[in-house]
């Protein structure tokens, strides 16, 4: 339903860190903040995404 990432500095080698925390849960929605980290700590980018639940017609 809805993307809004933040690109706050590139990185050309090493590893990075994704963490995604649910902030909202519903039966209709969801909303999670991601955060992609490099390995000294320093804030690679930022996004919150914004989905929504569909039934699954295969189950």
């Amino acid at each position: 339903m809805h993307n809004g990432t933040d690109f706050l500095r590139s990185a050309t080698d090493g590893r990075v860190e994704v963490v995604a925390e649910a902030l909202q849960q519903g039966r209709v929605e969801q909303l999670w903040l991601v955060r992609i980290t490099r390995s000294d700590g320093k804030e690679l980018a930022r996004g919150q995404v914004r989905l929504q639940n569909v039934a699954s017609r295969w189950v």
